[in-house]
């Protein structure tokens, strides 16, 4: 679970440095995969990623209304820095399965290994997002490490 920033009293206003703060702590979270919690983010866009968040996440805070800066607690802020910072990253990317791993970043990934009762041992080899009656799934496609067997399943996804 990621840790959370301590909450702090209304009524205060953060500095610009603050906000960075609060975002790199909340990038390192992210890139450092604890907690059983893998990095959404590609490598090669990690230094753009942090460069253009901090700049986008400082013009946001510093834009906002005095009043409204005065309720936010640091718990409040550090949600909007952390989906600015996946809104951005999904920007940056163009290949789809690197979008379904920033849009979804505890789904199972391809080259994991997965096992069940049916089948003793397969690898990921493709995901992909489908839409049926307006409901989005993500389908996994696997196959036995042997090679000689493939299979899909489906994970309801809920925006």
């Amino acid at each position: 679970m990621k840790p959370k920033p301590e909450k702090e009293s209304k009524n205060r206003i953060l500095q610009p440095e603050d906000i960075r703060e609060m975002l790199h702590g909340i990038f390192l979270f992210w890139i450092e995969g604890r907690d059983s919690v893998r990095c959404p983010f590609p490598e090669a866009i990690h230094q753009e990623l942090q460069q253009t968040a901090e700049k986008k996440c400082v013009d946001w805070y510093i834009h906002l209304p005095e009043q409204i800066k005065k309720d936010l607690d640091d718990e409040l802020i550090a949600e909007q820095l952390e989906e600015k910072l996946f809104e951005i990253a999904l920007n940056l990317v163009q290949d789809p399965d690197e979008k379904i791993s920033i849009k979804y970043p505890l789904m199972p990934r391809v080259g994991d290994e997965v096992r069940s009762a049916d089948n003793p041992g397969g690898q990921i080899i493709e995901r992909r997002i489908v839409v049926k009656e307006q409901q989005s799934w993500l389908e996994v496609s696997m196959r036995e490490i042997d090679g000689t067997k493939e299979w899909s399943t489906q994970f309801e996804l809920f925006e």
